[in-house]
């Protein structure tokens, strides 16, 4: 079925264009990837050649969802990062395992990933890390996704597990400067026109980077046209950091140095006062939520509405399954939905249309690739994700006296119910299936290379005696 026309008739759309959701009934015709037709006068443009998906007015079309925010190998650690003090995540759980990962154990806990984001109608991969090069070679390219890949810039001296959090960690200025080469370089390899690939310069956070390393970082993403994705204001472990090395906030360090620019896509943000907020949103700053990773890690609900309230412009990621517990953009809405009505006291806030909203076409804007992706309309890609209305999950269908279709998605879809995954107009997830990957083998293989993490770490994990390994020693889970 590769390369061939796709007519999908007699269904429901919402096509992100206008302000709303852009609802339109009636055909959406598919040809060399590309939307050639939608609504009603699509259904005259429609060939019977192809690919003929009848819809019988019991499925709805989506553009593609958009994680803006991943780290797909942390999968691997699934379950073993959960129910303890955010102080402990990094230092505790996490870098005693991490720190074993190889190409092998990267590209299999990567795959997990990428297998569950499509199957919940994922057709872009914000993901990010210091071998993101690595991973669009053997994962992203060869299966046709698109991607906004940042590569990763650390600057620390030691490994995570082995510093103190109460003084400023040791950084090594020319592994600082090494990443940003690596990433100019890749930057510089792929285009989003081309390949399907943006890269994006990533300074980890500015409590991991030297500060003359950001502000050249800046300079190269200045030049490339791309965006600085930096992890900014993310919990009480940086605020700590920064604090001891310069005195003042992550926020107000940025602002002092002229690095709040629409040029930064920041990540969490949920230790920002509100003050701060205003800062970032009067300078067109970009922002990241990750509402339940941070959720699970830090026990608070980051400032989405906040920040939107102030003018922010601001998209959705799951973050890394090794916090979250899943990569599934899809119960990432219900979540944000549910933790932002609850913070504010008021069910009206973050609506299910704008949810929508953030993880599809606001996302390809912050990204500026709203040109190619983003929504349902002549002459951009076919990224596209189908819902069958009729699972239990999704019924009734009902249009009098409102139409339910998007409340239903938002708050009762859980990721069974996506029927069809279009990347390029290419079908890359059939009758709930996925056709560009074996899942049983990917399974498999995440399987085996999280047991040899664990073989490699898990003395190690153990011995750093978190909350969470206490609790496991009283025998309680």
């Amino acid at each position: 079925m590769k390369g061939e026309p796709v007519f999908l008739r007699r269904i429901h759309a919402y096509t992100m264009r206008g302000k709303g959701l852009g609802y339109v009934r009636g055909c959406i015709y598919l040809e060399n990837g590309v939307i050639i037709g939608v609504g009603e006068d699509a259904c005259s443009r429609g060939s019977s050649s192809g690919i003929v998906i009848d819809g019988n007015w019991r499925m709805i079309v989506l553009p593609g969802f958009m994680d803006i925010h991943m780290h797909t190998p942390l999968v691997l650690l699934r379950g073993l990062a959960q129910d303890l003090p955010e102080i402990e995540w990094m230092h505790k759980a996490i870098s005693p395992l991490a720190r074993w990962m190889n190409r092998w154990h990267l590209a299999a806990g990567s795959r997990l990933a990428v297998l569950e984001a499509l199957l919940s109608g994922t057709t872009l991969f914000g993901d990010y890390g210091s071998e993101i090069g690595f991973l669009l070679e053997e994962v992203y390219r060869p299966l046709g996704l698109k991607a906004a890949a940042t590569r990763s810039i650390n600057a620390l001296a030691e490994p995570m597990s082995r510093l103190n959090l109460r003084k400023p960690y040791p950084l090594d200025e020319e592994r600082g400067f090494k990443g940003l080469e690596d990433a100019v370089r890749l930057a510089e390899k792929y285009s989003f026109e081309k390949h399907g690939v943006k890269v994006l310069i990533g300074p980890q956070a500015v409590d991991m980077v030297p500060l003359n390393v950001v502000k050249e970082a800046y300079r190269a993403a200045e030049d490339l046209d791309t965006l600085i994705h930096m992890h900014v204001a993310q919990g009480g472990r940086e605020a700590m950091q920064i604090k001891a090395r310069y005195g003042t906030s992550t926020v107000r360090l940025l602002a002092r140095h002229g690095l709040l620019s629409p040029r930064l896509l920041a990540a969490h943000c949920h230790y920002a006062s509100d003050e701060e907020l205003g800062m970032m949103a009067r300078r067109g700053v970009a922002m990241a939520s990750c509402q339940s990773s941070i959720a699970l890690i830090d026990g608070v609900v980051p400032p989405l509405v906040r920040y939107l309230e102030l003018g922010g412009r601001a998209a959705l990621g799951t973050d890394q399954a090794a916090g979250n517990n899943n990569q599934s953009i899809l119960a990432e809405l219900k979540i944000a939905a549910l933790l932002n009505k609850t913070r504010h006291r008021d069910p009206t806030v973050l609506p299910a249309w704008r949810l929508l909203r953030l993880a599809t076409r606001e996302a390809a804007e912050i990204l500026g690739l709203e040109k190619h992706v983003g929504s349902i309309e002549e002459g951009k890609r076919a990224d596209m994700v189908v819902f069958d209305l009729k699972a239990p999950t999704l019924a009734p269908v009902l249009e009098k006296p409102l139409r339910n279709i998007a409340f239903n998605l938002v708050y009762a879809a859980r990721g069974h119910e996506v029927k069809y995954v279009f990347i390029d107009g290419k079908p890359v997830v059939e009758e709930g299936r996925p056709t560009i990957l074996d899942a049983e083998r990917v399974v498999e293989e995440a399987q085996k290379a999280a047991e040899d993490l664990v073989e490699k770490g898990g003395a190690e994990y153990l011995a750093e005696d978190s909350h969470l390994v206490k609790k496991w020693r009283e025998g309680l889970f």
